[in-house]
């Protein structure tokens, strides 16, 4: 069984399909090692990169982990407060 949603799964052709794959690919993995050390869900992770990042170019996300770290903390804070 599937979990993941037709918004989901576009959002994955759109990166696969449309842009160079080294840099999503770079861009994703990079999201999951910081996802991982805040202790997150891949399911967590995921969300955060199909609902922050979709209609982003690459040229408009970072791939500092810094950056990544303090954007995904504030992402998961603001989260939890709606």
């Amino acid at each position: 069984m599937n979990n993941y949603n037709n918004h989901e799964k576009s959002y994955v052709d759109f990166m696969l399909d449309n842009y160079d794959i080294n840099e999503w690919s770079k861009f994703t993995g990079l999201c999951v090692l910081v996802g991982v050390k805040q202790n997150r869900k891949i399911k967590d992770i995921l969300e955060y990169i199909f609902e922050t990042y979709h209609n982003f170019s690459l040229e408009e996300i970072s791939t500092n982990k810094d950056d990544l770290d303090e954007d995904m903390s504030m992402y998961f804070n603001n989260r939890s407060e709606d």
